[in-house]
């Protein structure tokens, strides 16, 4: 609920093209009883959220268990890090472009910070089994050539930072963009490798 508000609903789990008009809205939960309940068919699909929300709770557990420096990786598009990096300061990534061999959309540094990469292009956005990208708003399929990187605190949040930022129209990018102390980018790969002049750009933390 936290991560949906925080996106003006672009993050919306319960978005799914089998289930039409469903979406969080049609879903309860009573913490009390820890169940949930809806009004509505629908289905959850958490591949925004879930690698970044494991990224957390393996953070918290190594942290828990004295671990100062690390880096964990659950695939190239989401990582954290515990700490600096061994040889000091933060820890350096450079966000290749996923059209362009050798080419690099962002460098950038991280420390005691989560990363996550959302794209529609590239090696798996084609896998038989992949969800549509879908805008909750209007339920439009996003299928234009884009890229959002995402660096937060929460590994949770960034999923669903750069998730709603590969839906989102222009508007509401900018909204995310300039909403909070994170750093997130916005790339417009139909226009070579360069970002988008007024939609891509950093909110240094």
């Amino acid at each position: 609920e936290g991560v949906h508000a925080l996106t003006d609903g672009l993050f919306d789990p319960a978005i799914d093209q089998r289930f039409g008009g469903a979406g969080w809205g049609d879903v309860m939960f009573d913490a009390r009883t820890a169940r949930i309940a809806a009004t509505r068919p629908f289905a959850l699909d958490f591949g925004g959220f879930g690698k970044g929300f494991a990224l957390d709770r393996a953070c918290a557990a190594l942290r828990d268990a004295g671990v100062v420096s690390a880096c964990l990786s659950a695939g190239e598009s989401s990582l954290a890090v515990i700490g600096e990096h061994p040889l000091g300061g933060g820890w350096p990534f450079a966000i290749p472009h996923p059209l362009v061999d050798g080419a690099v959309l962002v460098e950038l540094e991280l420390l005691d910070e989560a990363l996550s990469i959302s794209t529609t292009v590239g090696a798996g956005t084609h896998a038989p089994e992949r969800a549509a990208i879908i805008r909750p708003s209007d339920g439009t399929i996003i299928t234009a050539a884009r890229c959002a990187v995402a660096v937060d605190r929460s590994g949770g949040r960034a999923e669903a930072l750069s998730t709603a930022l590969l839906v989102a129209d222009d508007d509401c990018a900018r909204r995310l963009l300039d909403g909070g102390p994170t750093r997130r980018f916005l790339f417009d790969l139909s226009q070579e490798a360069a970002p988008t002049v007024d939609v891509a750009r950093m909110h240094a933390a």
